[in-house]
């Protein structure tokens, strides 16, 4: 057993009854082999036992233990450890909610860190002392803000993130520290940090003085032997890989995953094609331009690379062994492709930017491997509301995925 949720509780059935369907809920939930969930009933006069039963019968892993005379809640904190069999015990209020995916994020740490005696995972706001920094230049580390402490601890111990905080509140060094600290803690290995052109000096300049040690490796669209230098990246063990925004763009995905992304365009086209032709309320124009569409993806599964310039001979991005995609300026990457049958006024379905749609291949392939993404940006919804739903798609898919949510269509 490698974890053992523990729950006090008193009275408070139906706070209970959510807290417990937020657990076995979970995709991660295996039923009595990785997890599960102690209970120390501190002599409930409610219906407290019914509803741990109902789990029960349900094949929850469940151990429930009612006592018959009421004890000190702190002493009821501690019966509810004890009866944890797990390597790791974590105890809770019987009314903490488990976020979708929580649970097996949970799980990869204690795996990960399977030879340590204690975990600390902060609440969902981030924890300030949960941010170390070791190996920051001491003056900045004295003078990050709380909230820098709390985005840092988010994406640590709650996966990726989009850091959304207005201009001029320091984001550069809140990404910069999250991807440091990812590596101290052996979270990542390799950080492809996307920048616009125009600030690779001064962020080259910012590692540099957050932390004077960090190995980095520049690219930047000035270096005429870029090839040479994308040769480099496996050739050394990078803290971050420096990479100027049209560098980036212009490293090639392999055929496999541009016809893995067209593939999955074409399903979700011809689904609302299928429901198109049904609803009498989609006009014909717009039934004309969802089948343009699927015209368009299929010449492009017979000449994948045809519409955009890359660098010949160019290693393919998923050989480079990044396992964290860091971006600034995030908003420039909002127009990737967005299907939809709906025409409702403000609401674009996007052009088919090379730019974008290639950072979204590029994301599903991190999501693919396990790796990490963080996003930044002072403006990340501008015009439509599309740019919403497209930020959830690049930065946190699998929170729409949790809510059933496939499309924009659906999403709307």
């Amino acid at each position: 057993m490698l974890l053992s949720i523990c729950i006090p509780t008193y009275n408070r059935g139906e706070y209970l009854r959510q807290t417990l369907r937020s657990i076995v809920s979970q995709a991660a939930w295996d039923s009595g082999k990785n997890v599960e969930i102690t209970i120390s009933d501190n002599c409930s006069t409610d219906d407290t036992p019914a509803i741990v039963a109902e789990f029960q019968q349900h094949g929850a892993a469940i151990r429930y233990v009612h006592l018959e005379q009421a004890i000190d809640p702190h002493d009821n904190f501690a019966s509810a450890l004890d009866l944890g069999q797990g390597k790791f015990l974590k105890l809770q209020n019987d009314t903490c909610l488990w976020q979708p995916g929580a649970l097996g994020k949970f799980l990869e740490l204690a795996e990960r860190f399977a030879d340590v005696d204690l975990i600390l995972t902060p609440n969902s706001g981030g924890s300030d002392s949960a941010v170390r920094c070791d190996s920051m230049d001491e003056t900045l580390k004295a003078k990050l803000y709380p909230h820098q402490k709390k985005g840092i601890a988010r994406f640590l111990f709650g996966g990726n993130i989009l850091f959304a905080h207005g201009v001029g509140t320091g984001k550069t060094f809140e990404m910069i520290a999250s991807v440091m600290e990812a590596k101290r803690m052996g979270i990542v290995n390799k950080t492809a940090m996307v920048v616009p052109n125009n600030k690779v000096v001064d962020f080259k300049n910012d590692i540099a003085q957050a932390y004077p040690n960090a190995k980095v490796l520049v690219i930047d669209t000035a270096n005429k032997k870029r090839q040479t230098m994308l040769g480099l990246v496996n050739s050394n063990d990078w803290d971050i890989v420096l990479i100027a925004r049209t560098t980036f763009t212009k490293i090639p995905v392999g055929a496999e995953l541009q016809s893995n992304f067209i593939n999955q365009q074409l399903e979700e086209l011809d689904r609302q094609i299928a429901e198109a032709e049904q609803d009498r309320s989609i006009s014909k124009r717009k039934l004309k331009g969802l089948y343009t569409q699927r015209d368009n993806l299929e010449q492009k599964l017979k000449d994948l690379d045809s519409d955009t310039k890359r660098d010949e001979n160019s290693v393919d991005f998923e050989k480079l062994g990044f396992d964290c995609i860091c971006v600034d300026e995030a908003h420039n990457y909002k127009s990737i492709t967005t299907l939809t049958k709906l025409d409702i006024k403000g609401l674009a379905s996007g052009s088919d930017a090379q730019q974008a749609n290639d950072m979204l291949m590029k994301l599903d392939y991190m999501r693919s491997i396990d790796g990490r993404i963080i996003f930044g940006t002072g403006t990340p919804i501008t015009n439509t509301v599309s740019e919403i739903y497209n930020m959830m798609r690049m930065v946190r898919p699998d929170i729409l995925e949790d809510a059933g949510i496939h499309s924009l269509d659906e999403w709307v």
